[in-house]
């Protein structure tokens, strides 16, 4: 009787080391399979982290107003662009309602005196140095009202306009009491226009490269190419095109590039500080 007792206890702890190592087999295959599955979910997490550090890119089309068409382009963009109207111009209303209904941001492309210009406008049309500032702020209230829906501002020309703190202050405070944003187009260097936003508390940025001063793809495509390392640089970058049938189709074209590169396509309105 004794002897079989020690069987029966011999076979009772083998029994219990392997149901022990079964267990611990269990919970280290359930342990690794969990493992696996974490890596799995959080894949995509990790290539919404790497967007994020290549960068913000916001897009402006100006010189909108003359062709309805441009109805169709902002339609045939998937992403958030902007587009800068010209105002009281034919089609200044109709493209800045289809550019709300297709959910793209709209500006006001406010004509502001160049240095030079070669182009014909109606008197008036342009807010030069020399008006009054009661025709400024007349001037800039009509404009405004022809552009529904707008958010902010940037220059049309405005080389002389932009290096005048006195005008620019005199707009500023507009912008300030209509709630806008302004962007510099920046097309001079001498523009006063950072330094004098920050003193008056207006919304601002500026533009850091034109697409499409030469009117062909290679050259259009190559601005995109220093947009994109801008934006990889400094974190975001606002590049500006105008309403012409081949930027409209290069910027269908680069924004799903960008970003399936990783970049980030926002409002401009986004990157105003």
């Amino acid at each position: 009787m004794k002897k079989r007792k020690r069987d029966s206890s011999g076979f009772a702890v083998k029994d219990a080391l392997i149901v022990a190592l079964l267990v611990i087999i269990a919970v280290q295959g359930y342990w690794l399979l969990r493992r696996a599955k974490n890596k799995t979910e959080h894949r995509p997490r990790q290539t919404q982290l790497t967007s994020k550090r290549l960068g913000k890119i916001a897009l402006i089309i100006d010189d909108s107003g003359y062709n309805i068409q441009d109805c169709d382009d902002l339609k045939s963009i998937s992403y958030p662009v902007t587009i800068s109207i010209l105002p009281e111009l034919t089609y200044s209303r109709d493209i800045a309602a289809c550019a709300r209904q297709y959910h793209k941001g709209v500006m006001l492309h406010l004509p502001l005196e160049p240095h030079q210009n070669a182009d014909h406008y109606s008197k008036g049309y342009i807010i030069t140095t020399v008006m009054s500032p009661q025709e400024v702020r007349k001037r800039f209230r009509e404009e405004a009202a022809s552009v529904p829906f707008i958010e902010g501002v940037n220059n049309h020309m405005g080389s002389a306009a932009t290096e005048d703190p006195q005008l620019m202050a005199l707009l500023f405070d507009q912008f300030k009491k209509a709630g806008l944003f302004f962007i510099d187009s920046r097309v001079t260097s001498k523009s006063i226009c950072a330094p004098l936003a920050k003193r008056k508390g207006i919304p601002f940025a500026q533009r850091d490269v034109f697409l499409d001063n030469q009117k062909n793809r290679e050259y259009i495509e190559g601005q995109f190419r220093e947009l994109a390392k801008i934006a990889r640089e400094n974190g975001y970058a606002i590049g500006i095109g105008h309403a012409r049938a081949l930027t409209w189709q290069i910027i269908k074209e680069q924004t799903e590039k960008l970003s399936n590169e990783g970049f980030e396509i926002v409002p401009v309105a986004k990157l105003v500080q």
